[in-house]
């Protein structure tokens, strides 16, 4: 009598595609509502996060003896994670503080129409009739999502210092950065391979924030929950989703994991409403199914865009944010 089958690759890729954008929902939780609400700063919180996932991918890169990244490779690696992706997390979670955390993410994922767009303008690639369409349906659902919130009465939780006007500009500022990341570190990925060069990418992050902290003398957390909130954002929404997305990456291929990981902003308004109280107006909700759309057109149109720097693309973290 044989046993049971074993999982299908397209299943089990799925699966871990899946995993992944639930981890990377959970960044706002973690890491505002346990954390920054708790009086840790920005940076401290970032430093903290990113420290620890490089010490755990490091462990992982040693223990399999996987070969570092050399040379140009390597420098280049630095300069990614030393500006881009010190730039994208710091934009991600101080726009965090103005507008709601699922708003964010719905902003970040207008990436896949801007890498579109630049690599339309400068790397020459065809703009098809199905990427014209998904900017078109991008940009109204960009317009449906931020007007609700510049407009009195909107999402964001009035109180002092709060600005949705800055929220919504360092969140269109997060993608940006983004979408320049991905499009430098396609090559360099490929050559280094997606776990060396995310964890170079992380480990540099980690040297720049923590510059920036250490000189403010920012202090380090005091409280239970924000260490809790330190600790899953850097091995749950880092660790495990990077390990996983890679993984899945391998087994269903970047077309089908950058729709499924449209689940992340899924993932993030779900948890935004039911644990943090960020609740988004019905036209946001509209504008970001909208968005989510225009992710999924690009991402079966073939464009450069997958979900992070090819070659098993997007660690987004290495996301974001």
């Amino acid at each position: 009598m044989s046993g049971s089958a074993p999982p299908k690759p397209q299943f089990t890729g799925a699966i871990l595609v899946i995993v992944a954008a639930v981890g990377f929902g959970f960044m706002g939780l973690f890491g505002k509502a346990w954390t920054t609400d708790r009086g840790v700063t920005v940076e401290m919180m970032l430093f903290l996060r990113f420290a620890i996932a490089f010490i755990v991918m490091a462990g992982v890169m040693l223990a399999r003896r996987m070969p570092w990244p050399r040379g140009r490779t390597l420098a280049a690696l630095v300069g990614m994670g030393a500006v881009l992706y010190v730039g994208e997390a710091l934009l991600f979670f101080h726009a965090a503080q103005h507008i709601p955390v699922p708003l964010v993410s719905l902003l970040l994922y207008i990436y896949p129409v801007i890498v579109t767009v630049f690599a339309w303008l400068f790397l020459k690639e065809r703009m098809t009739p199905m990427k014209l369409t998904a900017l078109g349906l991008a940009i109204v659902g960009l317009v449906l999502t931020i007007v609700p919130e510049l407009q009195e009465g909107g999402s964001a939780i009035a109180k002092a210092g709060v600005d949705p006007t800055l929220g919504v500009m360092l969140g269109i500022g997060t993608a940006i950065a983004y979408s320049i990341y991905i499009l430098i570190g396609g090559k360099y990925s490929r050559q280094a391979g997606a776990v060396p060069a995310s964890t170079i990418v992380i480990g540099s992050t980690a040297i720049v924030i923590g510059a920036i902290t250490f000189s403010r003398g920012d202090p380090f957390p005091n409280d239970p929950l924000a260490w809790g909130g330190v600790l899953g954002l850097a091995i749950v929404s880092t660790v495990i989703s990077i390990t996983c997305l890679l993984a899945g990456l391998r087994r269903i291929g970047q077309v089908q994991a950058s729709t499924l990981s449209t689940l992340e902003p899924v993932t993030t308004a779900i948890v935004g409403a039911t644990l943090m109280n960020d609740r988004l107006t019905a036209w946001q909700l509209v504008g970001g199914g909208f968005i989510l759309v225009a992710a999924v057109i690009i991402a079966r149109a073939g464009g450069r865009r997958p979900i992070a720097p090819e070659p098993d693309p997007r660690e987004k973290l290495p996301t974001i944010a």
